[in-house]
């Protein structure tokens, strides 16, 4: 969890003393003699302790002895570390279709029209043990807090969702603040999702209030949030996106979306609705420092540049991954904007036939060891992780 205040007990800019610890009962962790510690300054000294007491880090800097009481003291002279990375968007129960050969370079509507006929089979253990899967990876590479944009309710499913996926996230010790998405616009009305994937938009309002009055916690510090996430401009109605946003700041709660993700999306926007996909947000109350959008990649540079310098612009976007770059093209004077640019070369990352920068060339069974093979050099968009990138 990233922590609300860090006190350090070392000199300037850190120096403090922190607030006197709770009861000797709470909870306490120690982590003595850090390798490195990461500071809010971006500084990274060593020899640090970092105290933790119930959800707090309370100290970091050398723990006096009567402090450091009854804690489990954990030896990090060899860690660094490090606040908990925040993922903003994610669609847990895809890590169940990964890499389908059929659609692996398939363009975003292909791809969803195709996997739809197999996401619309999801059962109450494909959504567990999907959010158990995601929990783990986030927590292995470091990220403590992330959101969900889970947005399709099949009508042979009659299970909790939410608290499905909830609890998944308690019991690996994930913070946990998923929306609660939402399609209701079908291929019987011109949408991508079969009808069994959709729901009507009254059944959508009503479920989504009961989600927030039983699971949202307001405070500061909660384990469990909720957000709304209506999927996309192409996936509801605009009545929809409008009373997703009057509900979700009557119960002060964040709202999401996916917007301006393909010039697919464009296209359909200015077909079905006459206006592109930012200017529908404005239309529909979408816009806010509440609200936070996935991917952003086809803003135009006026649109980039209005919601800049106006008041009240929308929250955090998350670029796409696949193959973009971008660049702060903000206003004189005004604040930064990105702007998000394709980046030239193959849409996917492949695997680096040589093992990675630094490494000698793998040799294939038979080969003799003493003739060494020229690694090829990577090309534009290649790299040696040897992971493709994938939609979230």
């Amino acid at each position: 969890m990233i922590p609300a205040a860090v006190e350090a007990a070392r000199p300037a800019p850190w120096a403090g003393a922190a607030e006197p610890g709770p009861e000797p009962a709470v909870n306490r962790i120690l982590l003595r003699d850090c390798y490195r510690v990461l500071l809010p300054d971006g500084s990274t000294p060593s020899g640090l302790d970092v105290l933790i007491e119930g959800n707090r880090i309370v100290l970091v800097g050398k723990v006096p002895a009567e402090r450091a009481r009854a804690a489990r003291i954990i030896d990090a002279s060899n860690h660094v570390v490090l606040p908990g990375l925040v993922n903003t968007h994610h669609h847990f129960y895809q890590t169940l279709t990964r890499n389908i050969p059929a659609v692996q370079d398939a363009k975003l509507f292909d791809w969803l029209v195709y996997l739809y006929e197999i996401w619309k089979g999801l059962d109450e253990d494909a959504i567990y043990w999907s959010s158990r899967l995601a929990a783990a990876e986030l927590l292995k590479t470091g990220c403590t807090l992330s959101t969900d944009h889970h947005y399709l309710y099949p009508t042979s499913f009659s299970g909790d969702l939410p608290g499905l996926q909830f609890d998944a996230a308690a019991e690996l010790g994930l913070r946990f603040a998923p929306t609660r998405g939402s399609m209701s616009r079908s291929k019987k009305d011109g949408g991508l999702p079969p009808d069994t994937t959709v729901q009507d938009e009254d059944r959508i309002l009503a479920d989504s209030e009961a989600a927030i009055r039983k699971y949202h916690d307001a405070a500061p510090d909660a384990m469990r949030k909720l957000a709304l996430a209506p999927c996309s401009p192409f996936s509801v109605s605009e009545k929809a996106m409008r009373e997703a946003a009057e509900l979700g700041r009557r119960y002060g709660v964040r709202l999401h979306t996916h917007l301006a993700e393909t010039s697919d999306e464009d296209d359909f926007c200015v077909k079905i609705y006459g206006r592109r996909p930012l200017k529908l947000m404005e239309d529909t109350g979408f816009l806010g420092k509440d609200v936070w959008y996935a991917h952003g990649i086809f803003f135009n540079d006026q649109e980039l540049e209005d919601r800049g310098r106006r008041p009240g612009g929308p929250g955090p976007l998350r670029p796409e991954p696949d193959g973009v770059r971008r660049r702060p093209v903000g206003p004189r004077g005004g604040p930064p904007i990105l702007r998000l640019q394709p980046r030239r070369g193959p849409r996917h990352r492949q695997r680096d036939p040589g093992g990675g920068e630094g490494r000698p060339p793998r040799r294939r069974r038979g080969e003799d060891p003493g003739r060494s093979q020229p690694r090829r050099p990577a090309a534009p968009g290649e790299s040696g992780t040897g992971l493709r990138r994938h939609r979230t």
